[in-house]
């Protein structure tokens, strides 16, 4: 399981989620903290964009301000 709570910035988000990229092993858990806080939209924003790209995660959804995806 991998815990992303950072600067919150969407540039921050998208260089935690590259990170988290890199050192999932498959089948592991990442929990993006505080997404869908209106306090801090850029992690959205940095997390919608990764997801477009070639990426190993898989979003499996969201519970309070905690969005979970999957490592492939």
């Amino acid at each position: 399981m991998i815990v992303v709570d950072g600067d919150h910035s969407a540039k921050g988000v998208r260089q935690d989620l590259q990170w988290a990229e890199e050192i999932a092993a498959p089948g592991a858990v990442v929990v993006l903290d505080d997404f869908g806080d209106p306090s801090w939209p850029g992690i959205k924003e940095a997390l919608d964009e990764h997801l477009k790209d070639d990426t190993r995660f898989t979003y499996l959804g969201k519970a309070a301000h905690s969005a979970f995806l999957r490592a492939a």
